[in-house]
């Protein structure tokens, strides 16, 4: 039944729309989930609707994080615009997390660019590692880049550390091209900071390299000094 309400759906949205809005308690709470993610992948808008129509609880949720991530995958401009959007700030809750990976998947600087519009200082700080991870594995100069001009300290080092092991384990060649030429300053030392400590175990000597590019004593001493305890 599920499987032709979602065909249904296609051919007519408007009538299999009102069919669904009508049915009550088991039928509505077995048809409605798989209805709703069949239609997710071509039909995103209509399998939101139909999504919205279930009743609080996990499946809700779950069905709700499923087709947002499908949404926002395929359509993620118009994604993210609904998200801008939304005024639920319990349906926000639920989506936005799915929703901001699914779009950094393939358009992470969209991604990037939404959570820093993003009030809470927490929830930038959950979000933007794992997008800034997936930033990095497809164009890491602009990811790298792109952190550089983080001016809120702490959110700037939540998506350095991530990032620089990311990219340090995938070409650790390139990432020093790139950080060699870097103007002198806080962020030049701050990679070469998470660098020596990043690559303390597994290559001593490119960490040690790392620590003696510090331009700032304080720092430096930091990083020499953890480099020497066992």
């Amino acid at each position: 039944m599920a499987m032709l309400a979602a065909k249904w759906a296609h051919l007519d949205p408007a009538a299999a729309m009102s069919w669904a809005s009508a049915l009550e308690g088991e039928t509505k709470e077995a048809i409605l989930p798989t209805m709703a993610m069949e239609l997710a992948a071509r039909a995103p808008g209509p399998a939101m609707e139909v999504a919205l129509m279930l009743d609080g609880g996990q499946t809700r949720r779950d069905v709700l994080s499923f087709v947002s991530a499908q949404w926002a995958g395929a359509y993620p401009k118009e994604g993210l615009q609904w998200l801008r959007d939304l005024t639920d700030p319990e349906l926000r809750a639920t989506v936005e997390h799915r929703m901001m990976m699914a779009v950094a998947s393939d358009h992470p600087s969209d991604a990037a660019n939404y959570v820093m519009e993003m009030q809470a200082p927490e929830a930038r700080l959950e979000s933007m590692p794992g997008i800034i991870q997936r930033w990095v594995q497809i164009e890491p100069e602009a990811a790298a880049d792109w952190v550089r001009g983080v001016s809120d300290a702490n959110l700037r080092t939540a998506s350095l550390q991530p990032m620089l092991r990311v990219w340090a384990q995938a070409a650790p060649a390139e990432l020093r091209n790139w950080w060699s030429r870097q103007p002198e300053g806080t962020f030049r030392n701050e990679v070469a900071s998470s660098m020596a400590s990043i690559m303390a175990a597994t290559n001593p000597s490119s960490a040690l390299s790392y620590a003696e590019g510090i331009s700032d004593p304080q720092l430096k001493a930091v990083a020499l000094q953890n480099l020497s305890e066992p």
